[in-house]
């Protein structure tokens, strides 16, 4: 009988062992599956994040660049208001200066000056058309003394801040010395200057 009892623990020992061997198996390969899905989970969570982030820094990429495109068009409007203000601020300064400058003896021999500049443009001019401001109609008299030798005919100009128009009838030229002239080209050049600037800063 011990032989038969000792048989039947080898038996059950062999069972045992190989149920021990296959149960470690399993357990290998449940193992390496829990590892294998827990590395897919984390692969496709990994991917999911990587997607969001992406589609968060274009997102937040383009809600910037909205902004500061936004931001430099109000800015470039602020600073269109700006040049105006100065551009008004300057050439109302100009008028005011030059309105003073009208009631001054100077101005005057400024109108010689202006008379004498325009005869060297209009050449042999025998009569000339002067047109004058209202209140410069009493310059008359030493105009007609700085331009010996030519007729003048004076006429009321429309122009407001000075200076005056000379006019050759029978050569069908004519010079413009008006502060109003002189003014004007100020104001395109001080725009001028200013978009330059502009477009050189942007």
């Amino acid at each position: 009988m011990p032989d038969m009892n000792q048989k039947i623990d080898r038996f059950t020992a062999s069972i045992l062992e190989e149920a021990a061997a296959e149960n470690e198996r399993k357990e290998a390969q449940l193992q390496k599956k829990r590892k294998d899905m827990l590395t897919a989970a984390e692969d496709a969570i990994l991917l999911d994040s990587y997607n969001f982030i992406h589609g968060e820094v274009g997102r937040i990429h383009t809600e910037a660049g909205k902004r500061v495109s936004q931001r430099a068009l109000e800015q470039k409007r602020a600073l269109a208001t700006r040049r105006n203000e100065i551009t008004r601020e300057v050439l109302d300064t100009v008028k005011a200066r030059l309105a003073q400058f009208t009631t001054t003896a100077d101005y005057a021999e400024r109108l010689d000056s202006l008379l004498q500049n325009a005869l060297k443009v209009l050449g042999n001019a025998s009569q000339l058309r002067v047109f004058l401001r209202a209140e410069d109609m009493s310059h008359q008299a030493h105009l007609t003394a700085a331009a010996p030798g030519v007729s003048l005919i004076f006429s009321q100009g429309a122009f407001r801040l000075g200076g005056l128009v000379a006019a050759a009838p029978t050569l069908g030229l004519r010079v413009d010395s008006t502060f109003d002239g002189m003014l004007d080209t100020l104001e395109g050049e001080f725009a001028e200057l200013f978009g330059q600037s502009l477009s050189e800063q942007s």
